[in-house]
């Protein structure tokens, strides 16, 4: 419904601008109904020191994608880059943040 009314308000006078906003915040939305919805049954809320650093890899994939935009590069070109410097920077960031994931996965590697 978020989506729907959104919709309506944003398309006539942003397009296709106005429906990427509807669809994002209505996403935003249902994400945090069922966030709250969630921790009444299960601690699956990060801690404070988990969100930092995942809000610390994605704000540097951001930056990356955004310095990309930035040199007017075409769709593909900036997806390509994109990836090649976002990918292992945000690795190298959860590495040096001592995310447990990543270290479960790589001692899994080691083993096999």
């Amino acid at each position: 419904m978020v989506n729907v009314g959104l919709n309506w308000l944003l398309i006539p006078a942003y397009q296709a601008t106005g429906a990427a906003a509807a669809t994002l915040l209505a996403d935003i939305a249902a994400c945090a109904a069922c966030c709250w919805l969630a921790k009444k049954e299960a601690r699956l809320l990060p801690s404070g020191n988990k969100l930092a650093r995942s809000l610390l890899g994605c704000l540097y994939v951001y930056l990356v994608c955004q310095l990309l935009l930035a040199k007017g590069l075409g769709p593909g070109a900036t997806v390509f880059w994109a990836v090649l410097w976002a990918a292992p920077g945000y690795f190298a960031i959860l590495h040096l943040c001592g995310n447990r994931i990543l270290a479960e996965f790589k001692h899994g590697l080691r083993q096999e």
